[in-house]
């Protein structure tokens, strides 16, 4: 899995309260995209996700999952778990058609424990692992899988989630021109620097759901994401 050697944090300010969404004016399909398929009713983990390469590493060791712990009313009971008591580790897509000079967005709704309730304490959530960082990536690439122009990123740093976000679903995006040359895209849905040297350490996990991939942002519609707490529009590559 690809990774960028350096990440510039760059968070917005969140529009607190209802969402209502649709798809992108211009949207490229992504597979699974709320992480449905395959179909599974009974089981609360899956080391299978259609469409997405998963994998965590870690103290533990345990491979990528997706899991049933947060239902989304509009997607169905699946999402995306970032083991963030593992090291690293995330769930790439590449998304191919990509125009060059276009400009797109990547986003996801996404989920964090910061621990009980309203209140954080010693190793109980998300907030509480000075090192951990969880990010929306694009890496625009040729025909072949070759990067093409460096990778437009944005960084969700442990501490930086409010109190209110506790465990409800929030939009992140990230954006960047399509570089000459691109012709499609990695997405990447991940996590650096967690725990994973200590197991047992609490419920430092987040989850992402509903991906689009896109020349806009989701727009306010019929499409109604209930409980999500903000809107987070990030960094446009330079």
């Amino acid at each position: 899995m690809r990774r960028a050697s350096s990440r510039k944090a760059a968070l917005a300010g969140a529009v607190m309260g209802t969402l209502f969404w649709t798809a992108s004016s211009f949207a490229l399909p992504v597979v699974n995209a709320n992480w449905e398929a395959p179909t599974d009713t009974t089981d609360s983990t899956s080391t299978v996700a259609t469409g997405w390469t998963m994998t965590a590493s870690g103290e533990v060791g345990t491979a990528g999952n997706r899991a049933a712990f947060y239902s989304n009313v509009d997607s169905g009971r699946w999402s995306f778990w970032l083991q963030d008591f593992e090291d690293h580790g995330g769930a790439t897509q590449v998304v191919a058609g990509t125009a060059p000079g276009t400009n797109y967005f990547f986003t996801s709704l996404m989920l964090f424990e910061l621990g009980s309730g309203n209140t954080v304490g010693p190793t109980s959530g998300y907030n509480d692992v000075p090192t951990l960082n969880s990010f929306l990536q694009m890496q625009f690439e040729d025909s072949v899988g070759n990067p093409v122009g460096a990778p437009d990123i944005t960084n969700i740093p442990s501490g930086s989630v409010p109190l209110s976000g506790n465990r409800t679903w929030n939009l992140y995006s990230v954006s960047g021109v399509a570089p000459a040359g691109s012709s499609q895209v990695l997405l990447d849905i991940g996590w650096t620097g967690g725990n994973g040297t200590v197991h047992g350490t609490g419920s430092q996990s987040a989850f992402a759901d509903n991906v689009t991939f896109g020349t806009s942002v989701p727009e306010p519609a019929s499409f109604t994401v209930m409980g999500l707490g903000g809107l987070m529009l990030m960094r446009r590559r330079k």
